[in-house]
């Protein structure tokens, strides 16, 4: 396969890679190899996911302008520009040791150690193999329904949506495999010993360790959408942060430490923990989004575009640089796992064009607590008895000028809608597990304040009616709590 020098040299500079040999460098005893190698093998399959994320991300914005949306360019790339496997990856556009390779590691040596533990943590490595798999798959199959494919016909574009929805669930099942393997991996490596504390440089480890655990809460809560102790989790990353740089580097002893090969990763290390903090903090203060991310809102944006690009080797790289720390100093201990970003399929904002509007967000497990700068006020809870919930919205008064926009499951479903007295049709697919809520946010109150919205529903039958309220201070949220 040919590849287009160009596309590589744009790939890399957006990305910011931090360039450096990946040698499968020993740290510590055997299992503990083992363990790291499984955890290269979780690292790299995320690299591959970015890669195939961005290209998912054309798809959608491409096919979308059949309907009502412009297509806007994320990403200058094709299926053309990537070898047919992004996780085999022959030539090295991408690994130095490919995800493949580092499973095959894995299995191999974990063989040696057949024990209860380590045949469970192969099984779920099998399970990822499977996902990563289907993932690069995905590519090719998108391409038969797309290419030389008249998408204007309704029903050509739903496979394609079916296809990008299919994506969305092969991420989310990575990211649950992911988290079952780092579970188990830090299970047998608390179990090992000596333990860390009594091994060379565990003064630098333990607050590196403290580090990145407490920066990995900070993005598993962005992505989980979970925002009710964000102040307090920004404050205790950067006390980490003060804390790890307090130590001093200049009474160790090691030739290692006083290597401009460590100094330069120790800098970049505390560099991007810096940044992921800064990110945050600009989370919690939001200010408006580049124009072609405001499809995809505020928890996507700052989670995959800004959060991970600090967090993961393709950007600021700090749990990278921290884990070529682990290598060049030889400690025995398991390196750090990076966390993958998520698919979410973008659907043409006129809503009549698709029969239903899915949540991007499969599982949301606590309500927001602003919405663009603006609080939200939970007034009540509403019943529903089918995952598909029809609602009409409407003005119940007085026509008045008030113009809304409509935010389910963190994704905004209308914008800049005028409630007028004509009910507006709206079919949502709640989600089976976790919460649902619908947001009013008010873009202007018209002629007498605050703006409301009726919307209907049906509820065992009976037709029901709600009214929601919102300022320009603070927008109203309703939870819908699915029943059947």
């Amino acid at each position: 396969m040919k590849h287009h020098l160009a596309f590589i040299y744009i790939l890399l500079i957006s990305f910011q890679v931090k360039v450096g040999a990946q040698t499968p460098q020993k740290t510590g005893n055997e299992k503990i190899q083992v363990l790291n190698n499984y955890v290269n093998f979780i690292n790299e399959s995320i690299h591959g996911l970015l890669i195939v994320d961005k290209l998912l991300e054309t798809y959608n914005l491409d096919i979308n302008k059949y309907v009502d949306l412009e297509s806007y360019k994320i990403n200058q790339y094709t299926n053309k520009d990537l070898p047919l496997d992004i996780f085999e990856d022959p030539e090295h556009w991408f690994y130095e040791v490919s995800p493949y390779d580092w499973y095959s590691r894995a299995k191999k040596e974990s063989l040696k150690l057949a024990t209860g533990n380590f045949v469970t943590l192969q099984t779920n490595s099998d399970k990822l193999l499977i996902i990563i798999k289907s993932i690069n798959q995905l590519r090719f199959d998108l391409d038969k329904v797309t290419i030389g494919v008249d998408l204007t016909n309704r029903d050509n574009l739903n496979k394609v949506y079916q296809l990008l929805e299919k994506g969305v669930t092969l991420y989310q099942d990575f990211y649950r495999t992911q988290k079952e393997m780092e579970k188990l991996i830090n299970s047998i490596a608390a179990n090992q010993k000596p333990p860390i504390t009594n091994v060379a440089f565990s003064n630098i480890y333990e607050p590196m360790s403290a580090l990145y655990k407490s920066s990995k809460v900070l993005v598993t809560k962005l992505r989980d959408k979970d925002t009710d102790e964000m102040d307090k989790l920004i404050k205790d990353q950067i006390v980490a942060l003060e804390k790890i740089k307090l130590v001093d580097l200049t009474k160790e002893t090691s030739e290692k430490i006083k290597s401009q090969d460590f100094k330069f990763r120790w800098n970049n290390m505390l560099k991007g923990a810096q940044e992921l903090n800064d990110v945050m903090s600009k989370f919690q203060n939001q200010g408006d989004l580049p124009e072609q991310y405001k499809l995809y809102g505020k928890y996507y944006y700052y989670y995959n575009v800004n959060a991970i690009s600090k967090f993961n080797r393709y950007g600021s790289a700090f749990v990278f640089e921290a884990n070529r720390i682990i290598e060049l100093l030889g400690i025995n201990a398991v390196k750090f796992t990076e966390t993958p970003h998520y698919y979410q399929v973008i659907y043409p904002k006129k809503i009549e064009a698709l029969d239903v509007v899915k949540s991007s967000d499969g599982f949301i497990s606590s309500m927001p607590k602003t919405l663009k700068e603006r609080t939200i006020q939970m007034k009540n809870k509403i019943r529903a008895d089918n995952d598909i919930f029809e609602i009409f919205l409407y003005d119940n008064m007085i026509e008045d000028g008030d113009v809304v926009s409509i935010n389910f499951n963190g994704d905004f479903i209308l914008e800049n809608f005028s409630v007028v007295r004509e009910p507006r049709r709206v079919a949502l697919k709640l989600n089976s597990e976790g919460k649902n809520y619908i947001v009013l946010h008010a873009v202007n109150v018209g002629k007498r304040p605050p703006a409301t919205v009726a919307f209907s529903y049906k509820y065992n039958g009976e037709k029901k009616e709600y009214i929601l309220k919102s300022d320009l201070n603070s927008s109203e949220l309703i939870e819908i709590l699915l029943t059947k």
